[in-house]
């Protein structure tokens, strides 16, 4: 028989028998955050009714489709899941009635990072997210049967109050980020199930996140068979007195990046991307028509994300 939620009195209480073998989730040690519902609308769910998932769980890392995408925090440390009491309702006899179960929090903590990282999670304050647990072993989340196809799924556990903050250094604490959030009233943990990274293909140490690039114009784009711009590539994190005087964006080449014809949306000709390190890219390709909208993007499978247009003279 399948998990049950709640009482099943008419049908006779859960059998308590156990495997030999359990299947423990162990120690948590990260998480990553995924919308619950894609922007197509559709639920975000991985078919567990396969030989094989192959690439699927590690392809969400560098989706396109940013609603569908996985958002990994790794090495989290001091993590603890307080839970809320039992909530009641007493009589004046003294007796209890259960109102409702109370509340599964989740809190961890990220040492050493910036402010910055801080605002990149608070871009996941979003109305309906869900977080896959990950631990040395593998990653928790939520399977339900589907009836219509009869097959299981596995979705993210969906949570509520999601407020990470900053936590400055003092005498006796490391700069942090702190990640709190509830799982939401709808999550049964019965439900919680396991999936070992072996058979995610995939491991705990490829679960790295994307960094966000912003683009400086340096040289101004020039046309007249070839287009050329010099665009200086950056992250939001360093410090000093500007940091888009220096490239901290390094090693990419012709193929890290796509270059297309918004007007048409095909790809540019004779693309040559040139580095001068720390300082910037000279990218060069075949001139489109005059007033063309071109957006230079960098490829996601370089672990950055970011894109910017410039006007063909």
């Amino acid at each position: 028989m399948a998990i049950e939620i709640g009482c099943q009195c008419d049908t006779g209480n859960g059998n308590t028998g156990l495997p030999d073998c359990t299947s423990l989730f162990g120690i948590a040690k990260g998480l990553g955050v995924q919308n619950m519902v894609a922007k197509d609308g559709t639920e975000n769910k991985i078919d567990l009714s396969v030989a094989s998932i192959g690439t699927t769980f590690v392809d969400l890392l560098t989706e396109a489709d940013v609603s569908k995408r996985l958002y990994p925090i790794t090495n989290l440390e001091d993590i603890t899941f307080p839970k809320e009491d039992v909530q009641y309702e007493t009589t004046s006899s003294g007796q209890k009635y259960e109102l409702r179960e109370g509340i599964q929090s989740f809190l961890g903590s990220k040492y050493d990072c910036e402010p910055a990282f801080v605002a990149k999670l608070k871009q996941g304050k979003c109305k309906r997210n869900g977080v896959f647990l990950f631990s040395l072993k593998g990653v928790q989340g939520i399977r339900k049967f589907d009836e219509s196809d009869q097959r299981y799924y596995f979705f993210p556990i969906e949570i509520r109050a999601y407020a990470p903050y900053y936590m400055p250094e003092s005498d006796v604490n490391r700069p942090k980020a702190m990640i709190p959030f509830d799982y939401a009233p709808t999550v049964e943990t019965g439900e919680l199930w396991t999936v070992s990274w072996n058979d995610l293909g995939t491991s705990y140490e490829a679960m790295v996140g994307l960094m966000d690039v912003n683009f400086k114009t340096v040289d101004t784009i020039t046309g007249g068979g070839t287009s050329s711009v010099g665009l200086r590539l950056y992250s939001d994190y360093g410090s000093g007195l500007d940091n888009t005087t220096t490239q901290n964006v390094d090693g990419l080449t012709t193929s890290d990046f796509t270059v297309t014809n918004k007007g048409t949306g095909l790809a540019v000709a004779g693309l040559a991307v040139t580095e001068v390190p720390d300082n910037k890219y000279t990218i060069n390709w075949t001139s489109e028509a005059a007033a063309s909208v071109i957006e230079i993007s960098v490829n996601t499978s370089t672990g950055f994300e970011g894109k910017t247009t410039v006007i063909e003279p």
